[in-house]
């Protein structure tokens, strides 16, 4: 029998015993005690009280008094209040592990008793094999995962790759550089490890161009951005989001490689995934929404390619936050100082802006109409409480897409 149940079991036994009268034992309320008392399980005295026609603290401390003296795993108790906290025998430990939780149907529900939920883990850059915090996040992940489908749960399995960026073309620029043609096949080694070994190849370069123009007389900080391997690496990922043929191909080729090595690891481990997500697939939505952003005069472009919050004169930055948010969460409707512009009949949009017309704004001159239908407000408030905003939020832009 389970400890709760048994404690239940045992309490409908001992509050006959001391008060007369018969309780079922779903009446006992178990519950793991607090960290800051001593004991490992406490029953609920106060429902208990109108029964044993005492106090709960009186009740708690007779109740306990009784499991104490019975044939049981309970060998002390402190009474807090009402709540009745029961210590037990550390022997009823080790025959609870050597016995019921060795039992293979140990905490197994049947298949989809429980809701669908999605594990996400791994998410690596294809620009190098899977390190220590890989493999960290992949045992914990897919852990998390058996046992969630053991209760019963429907798990879906993803990860999100992170197959394009700068990083990605460090690579590409350093095989381009120095790796005359090499392969996995051809040097014996797993595709993720040789990518990540031209990965470290374009560092090393980098560190060695950067010096060289510091001893040119050229400051570091200036350096660091002119670095010749660093501008082609920059100009390859211009290549590629213009979908140049020969750049996209051999982005294909040592992702490839990436992806096989990737397998590898994930088979030793005994990993597995449902679905994959690729960055490549998706952040071009994320690009026109920051673009977009920056037209609107939402997000203020700086010179180095990030988009940032802008501050309007008269908003604490948690009030440009809350505007940025919604505008990436909705997107169709017109935002301004002052609150929600989108209107249905005259009502501010509920559902997706979630701040109402207030103060200085003057809705008829500021209406426009929503797609999503309004969510009534609760009950007893007329206005719905306003998102949290972000104190900031940057956002990388292509380069090409600022410079025209």
């Amino acid at each position: 029998m389970r400890l709760d149940a048994l404690l239940q079991t045992l309490a409908v036994r001992a509050f006959s015993d001391c008060f007369g009268t018969d309780l079922e034992a779903g009446q006992f309320s178990v519950q793991k005690t607090r960290s800051e008392f001593p004991g490992d399980r406490t029953i609920v005295c106060f429902p208990l009280a109108r029964f044993s026609k005492v106090a709960p603290d009186a009740t708690a401390d007779a109740l306990g008094q009784a499991l104490v003296g019975m044939d049981g795993p309970v060998t002390g108790h402190n009474v807090v209040k009402g709540f009745l906290n029961l210590e037990l025998d550390p022997t009823y430990w080790l025959s609870w592990l050597l016995e019921d939780a060795a039992a293979a149907d140990y905490g197994i529900e049947a298949p989809e008793s429980a809701p669908h939920v999605m594990v996400e883990y791994s998410s690596p850059n294809t620009n190098k094999p899977l390190h220590l915090g890989h493999l960290r996040n992949n045992f914990l992940g897919h852990s998390v995962s058996r046992i969630l489908e053991n209760r019963g749960h429907t798990v879906t399995k993803v990860q999100i790759i992170n197959d394009r960026g700068i990083h990605i073309c460090k690579s590409m620029v350093a095989w381009q550089r120095f790796g005359h043609g090499e392969t996995p096949e051809t040097s014996g080694l797993k595709g993720d490890k040789l990518v990540g070994k031209y990965y470290v190849a374009f560092d090393q370069a980098y560190k060695e161009e950067v010096a060289e123009l510091v001893e040119g007389g050229m400051a570091k900080e200036e350096a660091e951005k002119a670095a010749p391997i660093l501008i082609e690496a920059q100009e390859t990922l211009r290549r590629w989001e213009d979908g140049e043929a020969d750049t996209v191909a051999l982005w294909k080729t040592m992702n490839g490689w990436v992806y096989a090595g990737f397998d590898i690891t994930y088979a030793t481990m005994g990993v597995e995934f449902d679905t994959l997500y690729y960055e490549s697939d998706t952040y071009l939505i994320g690009r026109d929404r920051v673009l977009e952003g920056v037209e609107r005069g939402l997000f203020q472009q700086r010179e180095d390619g990030f988009a940032r919050i802008r501050r309007v004169e008269g908003a604490g930055a948690r009030g440009g936050g809350r505007r940025v948010r919604k505008y990436l969460q909705c997107g169709h409707e017109r935002l301004l100082l002052g609150g929600c512009l989108a209107e249905h009949g005259g009502r501010p949009c509920q559902r997706i802006c979630r701040q109402s017309v207030t103060g200085n704004v003057r809705p008829a001159s500021r209406t426009e109409t929503c797609i999503t239908p309004p969510r009534a407000p609760r009950s007893g408030r007329t206005t719905p409480r306003p998102l949290r905003g972000y104190r900031k939020m940057d956002a990388r832009l292509r380069a090409s897409d600022l410079t025209g």
